[in-house]
């Protein structure tokens, strides 16, 4: 009897190469690219400007289709790979499920993602999390007059993955940010303080994540969830 997938067998030797020349082929436009800009300096057009973040908007739609494609693969071989996600593909649903609700209160839903990251946990507890955040922000617009404005964005720094969901709304007091993850407390009435209080708790259990809330009475609010 044939075994299965005999391809497989056969490209096992060549796997390291094949791999070389996958991220040769994928960061060797993007390494001319930034040369290119590093050269060009401040001469460099806005028609030029305009085209080269088409090119990156590109670049970072392909990495996170590679990044789908890698999970979708683990899971048809690894049991456990069900517990692993794209955060921005888990973030782009969400945006999709809130964003007839943003557009009935005309609050425009930005999505601005500058890194995606694999997580290793349930995208179910993620998205409620998440869920609950982006909620919060669609309610604290909804009697603002004027531009009315949601930034969901995504960005890494040396030691971390950072999601952040911002609104331009009339922000927070500042004496009552240390309460705002408090079991039982809200400002929305009885009933409503477990929100806040259990996406911090859920985030560090699953995820050993960490949620930091800033406000400012003109600019709005900004919940940032850390992920080490």
């Amino acid at each position: 009897m044939q075994k299965p997938f005999p391809e497989i067998e056969t490209a096992k030797t060549n796997t390291d190469e094949l791999m070389q020349c996958f991220l040769h082929d994928l960061s060797g436009p993007l390494s001319i690219l930034q040369m290119q800009l590093e050269q060009a300096g401040r001469d460099i057009t806005h028609e030029q400007i305009v085209s080269v973040k088409s090119l990156l908007s590109k670049a970072q739609q392909g990495l996170s289709h590679v990044n789908r494609m890698v999970v979708s693969a683990k899971t048809g071989i690894d049991d456990s790979a069900e517990l692993s996600f794209s955060a921005v593909h888990q973030l782009n649903q969400l945006c999709d499920w809130y964003g007839l609700l943003a557009t009935e209160h005309e609050i425009d839903l930005i999505q601005d993602y500058l890194d995606d990251k694999i997580l290793l946990g349930s995208s179910t507890i993620f998205n409620r999390c998440l869920a609950n955040v982006i909620q919060n922000a669609i309610e604290a617009l909804v009697t603002v007059k004027g531009t009315k404005q949601i930034l969901i964005a995504t960005k890494r720094t040396i030691s971390s993955f950072i999601v952040s969901i911002s609104d331009n709304g009339i922000g927070i007091q500042p004496h009552l940010l240390p309460l705002l993850c408090n079991k039982g407390f809200s400002k929305k009435g009885t009933n409503r303080g477990y929100g806040l209080y259990n996406v911090k708790k859920q985030m560090a259990k699953h995820f050993n994540a960490e949620i930091n809330i800033a406000t400012n009475k003109s600019k709005g609010t900004k919940v940032r969830l850390i992920f080490r």
